[in-house]
């Protein structure tokens, strides 16, 4: 940091803040999916949502689908749409853990670090 530049005043946004902006209903998703896990599990707070779970549970299913098939039809072939949308499970499994361990992030002050 620069001498002219000022210190945040606030925590930056989180990755989970970024994505749901760019990923609209992400957040939905993976609350649900860890909703369900929670359940599953009996409030276990050391499980983790394996991506098999992801793959089986049908909203993160249909979110998939839907974000991909948006791809195709704007013009990506199937194999770029699938890839990408490959990746948005991904997002939603590391979001469904975060909710699912109750979002413990934190953010630590510059001078502090």
């Amino acid at each position: 940091m620069t001498k002219d530049s000022a210190a945040p005043t606030s925590a930056p946004p989180t990755a989970y803040e970024s994505f749901q902006r760019i990923l609209p209903r992400i957040d939905e998703v993976a609350l649900a999916v860890a909703a369900e896990a929670r359940a599953a599990t009996g409030g276990n707070d050391f499980a983790l949502i394996a991506p098999e779970d992801i793959a089986k549970n049908s909203k993160a299913e249909r979110y998939i689908h839907d974000y991909a098939m948006a791809l195709y039809r704007a013009g990506w072939s199937s194999e770029a749409a699938a890839a990408d949308a490959n990746i948005v499970g991904h997002h939603i499994e590391v979001f469904a853990n975060h909710e699912l361990h109750r979002r413990k992030t934190f953010w630590v002050d510059p001078p502090l670090a």
